[in-house]
């Protein structure tokens, strides 16, 4: 029989986060996909145009969504966002730019029937957006995804649902924003 090279102390650390994880994604699992709502909204002011998340908790639990794949996370992780100039020259903005606000530590929490609620600037995920919106609409489309959980403790990730929505921008001003779940 071949010795093991790990040490006794590292493989029962080893053997209890094997008996572990089967727990917390039993925990993920056991939160139905649809407990979120996703609302959003569109806002124009003079310092740009920015996209509203709203994650709206169905249910009388505690949900955490993971940080960086709350929509609104700046490094666009689990965002996919695109925008189109519209009309006779249609063609794709160049971006998505991510950065702009650092991600949320940690989690974001949203309490039974309660909301969170957090701000991409389409301006800046788009550079170009302000130019091609004085030119013909453009429109803008995203899906979203994120983790959630119980807990704000890693490893106890489950999927949300599956969100996608658009939004048309022409000038300084937003209409036609939709978020619906597929």
């Amino acid at each position: 029989m071949a010795r093991s090279t790990i040490p006794p102390k590292a493989r029962r650390l080893l053997a209890m986060a094997a008996l572990a994880l089967p727990a917390s994604t039993a925990l993920a699992a056991d939160m139905p996909a649809d407990i979120l709502e996703l609302h959003t909204r569109c806002v124009a002011s003079t310092a740009g145009i920015d996209l509203v998340f709203g994650l709206r908790n169905r249910s009388e639990r505690t949900v955490w969504v993971s940080g960086d794949t709350a929509p609104w996370a700046a490094a666009l992780r689990s965002l996919r966002i695109t925008a189109e100039s519209q009309g006779a020259n249609a063609q794709p903005l160049k971006g998505p730019v991510a950065g702009g606000d650092a991600p949320p530590p940690g989690s974001v929490r949203v309490m039974p029937s309660g909301t969170a609620e957090g701000t991409i600037s389409l301006s800046r995920t788009f550079p170009e957006l302000a130019q091609a919106a004085q030119q013909a609409p453009v429109r803008i489309r995203w899906t979203w995804q994120g983790l959630m959980g119980e807990s704000g403790m890693a490893g106890t990730w489950g999927p949300t649902a599956r969100f996608e929505g658009d939004v048309t921008v022409q000038g300084a001003a937003c209409s036609l924003v939709s978020a619906r779940r597929v």
